[in-house]
């Protein structure tokens, strides 16, 4: 048997067998983001973009700016406009 052969052979018999999944790791899953682009807002919302840059102006809608050119709509914000917190 040539020796790279052996040598992953030997390799997968000792590697520990993989991890089941638990409870947590099925959560994680089933999280919703924290933040939304506006455009993922328009679209969770049934609305368009420019009403949510016109709720965003208007305060109705929160907005988080990590960077130059980024904005981000917490969906704690978004579960207030909806009634939902």
């Amino acid at each position: 048997m040539p020796r790279t052969i052996m040598t992953a052979a030997l390799l997968k018999r000792s590697q520990p067998p993989p991890k089941q999944r638990g409870a947590a790791d099925r959560s994680l899953a089933s999280l919703e983001p924290v933040a939304v682009r506006p455009v993922d807002a328009a679209r969770m919302l049934r609305v368009s973009r420019r009403t949510i840059g016109l709720w965003m102006k208007d305060g109705k809608l929160a907005t988080i700016r990590p960077s130059a050119g980024v904005i981000l709509i917490p969906m704690t914000s978004i579960h207030e406009l909806l009634g939902d917190a």
